[in-house]
């Protein structure tokens, strides 16, 4: 996978494939639960780019390796993920809308010159599952990069923790 910054530096442990890279590196600085694994994210997605206004949000497809756990809704090639992972933090983007339980993130653009959008959000989050971050991405290839950017702040800001 290429990964967004902070969240999967490439390993032996994490799997590739041939999605946008995000700007910036990371290394994995392991230590996450007992057994390797980051816990699902506890949150809640209000909506999807590609979904019709009011239309609920379906379950999404889950992975799980050593050191993340990530969460996957996929329309075509568009995708947006949502993962718990333990890394190196990164150095700072551009200030982004807090998650429900107050932690910061920060907004990173993808590294392509395409105009299509590909962003990501990386929150410093240390919860017991002995992760230190919770990452949103989007990529779609049906949305520049401006209206990417406004989907992904509209997507973090309508976050909700899950029951």
């Amino acid at each position: 996978m290429a990964f967004v910054l902070g969240c999967g530096g490439e390993s032996a442990s994490t799997p590739t494939d041939s999605r946008p890279e995000m700007k910036g590196t990371a290394s994995d600085s392991g230590g996450a639960t007992p057994s390797g694994r980051c816990q699902f994210p506890r949150l809640r997605l209000a909506y999807l780019p590609w979904l019709p206004k009011g239309q609920p949000v379906p379950e999404p497809s889950r992975e799980r390796f050593e050191g993340y756990a990530q969460l996957d809704w996929h329309d075509g090639m568009s995708y947006v993920l949502l993962w718990r992972v333990n890394e190196t933090l990164g150095g700072p983007g551009e200030l982004a809308p807090s998650l429900p339980n107050g932690a910061e993130g920060y907004l990173y653009a993808g590294s392509s010159d395409e105009d299509v959008a590909q962003w990501a959000i990386v929150w410093g989050d240390a919860r017991a599952d002995g992760c230190n971050q919770t990452t949103l991405s989007l990529y779609s290839p049906t949305l520049t990069k401006q209206e990417g950017k406004q989907e992904i702040l509209g997507l973090a800001s309508t976050l909700t923790e899950s029951p």
